[in-house]
């Protein structure tokens, strides 16, 4: 706490003045966390000062408050890049980051609880810079951020605005921020260090050296190769739901769960699921693909879960706990970006509708992958495969866009494999039937991509279809060969 209190006396966060007549005095409290690593070990006791937001009015104590937060796939495709290029990565971490931001509003809030200064107890402090807890902190910290990283010349990028870019000495430096965190990558080591001087002169900031841990996520690197794994988090939830010492499952799921009618009870209370299919889900979309399927069936039943899918939840957990240490790893030099696009067909026993599985990779790694109902009801299985496809091709351009920002420029048209030759047929013919004409009009984005061509379909046979895993669960040996393409080991 006295810690903190100086971070903002070095800051000037605050002068102390008399309490405004007809104006707000927003109140303010300690809050107290552990700060763990990716493996779950408690790395820092802190203490924040936090103002209460919640009190603000909208058009008087604030504006605009949006501010842009990276993805997991822009990391992984981050980690991927660095990998074939084999790029050395460094973690910087700013200290009281939000304390940097310039309020354009005036803002006054009680002095700290227990430290309030002897002899001015009834004075309030007007805010000069921002401070955690108040609604626009966020933007303030993020805008300030960025004015200076444009100052010592990085390029925003278009696709992620929380990635920058510089070329210096014809070689590229990649900074990735997320909230206070920073991640910056480079071929030359020394660039990494000019950057870091650089940042020093505007912020506290701390050289954590090579990254154990970014979003979550545990970050290994061998020979400048890098790889992701959620082992520590997968033991958290295990110890949450007793589920340590629980006998292993070879596959997350049985196979034909979803479409099977579901007859036993409904949970009597249904929170603990929500929050173990909330858990489940981080997972899957940190690093775990070979569990979305799953995951994505289980929270369909968020609102009304039974017996079964509490059991099925929990084989979920068990599954993962048998391949904790599994890892999505990249290095493959000459790995270029190629997907899989696949559906099942009317496989929710509810609905009837499909379910699309694609998944893109790069570098030798799954760098982006989905498991979605579809919206709509399908009446065949041409049609929900080309629904996927044209969900797939969005990501597409998305993924080339965001390589074009890192310099990766991706020549030619991308192949997309697919295992339904109805569906290629129909992609390349211009004819229309009784069956195929109701089709919606932004589906057959897929045909204008490949007519331009910006992506190139190719025939997979349904043995080799990679994100066959990511619209159904399917059996142990199936499983393991589509989690090795996908990148997957221990």
């Amino acid at each position: 706490m006295v810690d903190e209190l100086k971070s903002h006396q070095q800051n000037g966060t605050w002068e102390l003045v008399d309490p405004p007549e007809g104006r707000k005095v927003v109140g303010c409290r300690w809050v107290y966390k552990l700060k763990r690593n990716a493996a779950g070990e408690i790395t820092k006791y802190k203490a924040r000062l936090v103002a209460q937001g919640y009190s603000q009015k909208y058009g008087v104590d604030y504006d605009e408050v949006f501010a842009p937060v990276t993805s997991h796939t822009t990391l992984r495709v981050l980690l991927a890049v660095a990998s074939k290029r084999r790029m050395t990565l460094k973690h910087f971490d700013v200290k009281t980051a939000y304390l940097y931001g310039d309020l354009d509003e005036e803002i006054f809030m009680r002095q700290p609880p227990g430290f309030a200064v002897k002899g001015r107890e009834g004075m309030v402090c007007r805010l000069k810079k921002s401070i955690y807890g108040l609604k626009q902190s966020a933007r303030c910290w993020n805008q300030r951020l960025h004015s200076v990283l444009v100052e010592m010349g990085f390029e925003q990028s278009a696709t992620d605005p929380c990635l920058y870019t510089k070329v210096v000495s014809g070689k590229r430096v990649y900074l990735l921020v997320y909230v206070d965190d920073i991640m910056i990558d480079c071929e030359d080591e020394a660039q990494i260090d000019s950057v870091y001087e650089q940042l020093k002169r505007y912020f506290e900031v701390t050289n954590l050296g090579e990254p154990s841990d970014f979003l979550g996520l545990k970050i290994e690197c061998k020979d400048r190769k890098y790889s992701v794994s959620v082992g520590g988090y997968i033991d958290r939830v295990a110890d949450r739901f007793g589920l340590r010492e629980a006998k292993k499952a070879k596959t997350p799921m049985e196979e034909g769960f979803a479409s099977s009618e579901d007859k036993s009870p409904k949970l009597s209370d249904d929170n603990e699921y929500r929050s173990l299919v909330g858990a489940l889900l981080y997972i899957s979309v940190c690093a775990r693909p070979d569990v979305a399927a799953s995951v994505a069936i289980l929270g369909r039943k968020v609102s009304s879960p039974t017996e079964a899918d509490w059991v099925a939840a929990k084989r979920v957990v068990r599954y993962l706990k048998a391949t904790k240490e599994w890892k999505l790893s990249y290095g493959d030099a000459g790995g270029q970006l190629v997907g899989y696009s696949d559906a099942d067909w009317a496989g929710d026993a509810g609905t009837r509708k499909s379910t699309t599985g694609f998944v893109f990779n790069y570098a030798g790694g799954a760098v982006s992958w989905v498991s979605r109902r579809q919206s709509c009801v399908t009446l065949s299985s041409m049609e929900s495969e080309y629904v996927a496809l044209s969900e797939a091709s969005q990501e597409l351009i998305w993924l080339r866009s965001l390589l074009a920002d890192m310099g990766e420029q991706v020549e030619g048209p991308v192949t997309v494999m697919e295992d339904n030759q109805s569906c290629i047929q129909f992609v390349k013919s211009d004819r229309k039937s009784r069956r195929s004409k109701h089709i919606e009009v932004k589906q057959h984005f897929v045909k204008q991509l490949c007519e331009d061509g910006s992506m190139k379909l190719q025939y997979c046979p349904t043995e080799d279809m990679v994100a066959d895993v990511l619209t159904k669960p399917v059996g142990s040996t199936k499983l393991q060969k589509l989690a090795r393409m996908m990148g997957m080991s221990s």
